[in-house]
């Protein structure tokens, strides 16, 4: 996926100056036709002022890719994450009125994906956020690690050092 990643920042983002935050690679369920590798990314641009977009980016060849449709972040109404208690990578897009349904390639793409929506909703849009339904709210928690110390021995030598 990082090669993925990769090409799709050097090849699509790059040249229109911005700069891709997440990707999830995934198939429409509502698609009847032919279901070509279709990738759902998450791009801010370097300048100001910052907008943040939604794009579906197709593989039209081998190493060729071509932005499909693209939506601003404002445009997105509603997330749903399907059912918050199952692991499953299906989710829904209400993007201007118009549902999308998705099926992501894992769990994980689609919650990593999800999170960075989420985050850059609350930092960008400050009154329009999406709804996020039967999705857990990812937040962020620092990682502390306590390390405690036993020392075996007479503490009374240490005092008398430290004054």
């Amino acid at each position: 996926m990082r090669a993925i990643i990769s090409d799709l920042q050097r090849a699509v983002f790059q040249v229109a100056d911005e700069r891709l935050v997440a990707v999830a690679n995934i198939v429409r369920v509502d698609n009847k036709k032919c279901r070509k590798p279709t990738f759902l990314c998450l791009a801010v641009t370097t300048d100001q002022p910052i907008a943040v977009r939604l794009y579906f980016v197709r593989n039209e060849k081998e190493g060729c890719y071509k932005k499909k449709r693209q939506f601003t972040l404002r445009d997105v109404k509603t997330v749903d994450g399907i059912n918050p208690r199952k692991l499953t990578p299906e989710f829904d897009l209400v993007v201007d009125d118009r549902l999308f349904r998705f099926c992501a390639s894992t769990t994980e793409e689609k919650d990593s994906f999800i999170k960075q929506l989420y985050k850059f909703a609350n930092k960008y849009l400050p009154i329009q956020k999406p709804d996020f339904v039967n999705i857990p709210i990812p937040v962020e928690t620092p990682h502390i690690a306590v390390v405690a110390e036993h020392v075996d021995g007479d503490t009374d030598e240490g005092l008398v050092d430290y004054q």
